[in-house]
This record gives structure tokens, sequence and C-alpha cells, in this order.
């Protein structure tokens, strides 16, 4: 039992080591800036040919759109991992397309 109980001390903090450097690494990951974010969902840029989030998500992320996600309590990260696949990567096309691996709206 002794063995036992020592067995998965050991095992517990050898997972709990191999994660703590992953933990200090996510607070070191760069916060979003959300008053830029707002600007660019309410006015988007047009010097980059972004158009405005609002346009088709909808006042405060509530898209009345069918087709178009709500991205109301939404975590930044998903929505910043969803926009970097929506965005060619170099010559490679991006991991998200419309139909039949047509460039969509979100990917120009």
């Amino acid at each position: 039992m002794k063995r036992a109980l020592s067995s998965v001390f050991m095992a517990g903090s050898l997972i709990l080591a191999g994660a703590l450097p992953g933990l200090a690494h996510a607070e070191d990951a760069q916060k979003p800036d959300a008053k830029a974010g707002e600007q660019l969902y309410v006015n988007g840029d047009m010097a980059r040919g972004v158009l405005a989030c609002v346009t088709c998500h909808g006042d405060g992320g509530n898209s009345t759109i069918p087709m178009n996600p709500n991205l109301a309590a939404m975590p930044h990260e998903y929505i910043a991992k969803q926009l970097r696949d929506f965005a060619p990567q170099g010559d490679k096309p991006a991991v998200r397309t419309g139909a039949d691996g047509a460039p969509s709206i979100m990917s120009t």
C-alpha cells in the first residue's frame, strides 16, 4: 500500500513538474488589447482592407444573420485561433475556407 501511494505521489509530481513550464509560458503570452479590438470591431481598418466585424457579427457579437456565428462570450483565445485559421500562411492556403476551398470573406 505504501509503495502504491509513493508511486502515485511520484507520478503526480512528475506531471505537475511537466506542466509548470507550460503554465509559465501561458502567463507570458501577450494579452489582447481590448481598446484596439473594440476599434477594429466597430470601425474596421480600411487601410488594411479589414471590414468592421460588427457588420457581419452584430452589435455586442450577437449576429442576426444565421450564417454568421455569434462572437459574444467567446474566449479571446478561440477567436484569435479562428482568425489565424482563416488567414493564408505564406504560400499555403487558409486552413478554413469556403465552399469547394474558395477563400472565405474572413480570409481576405
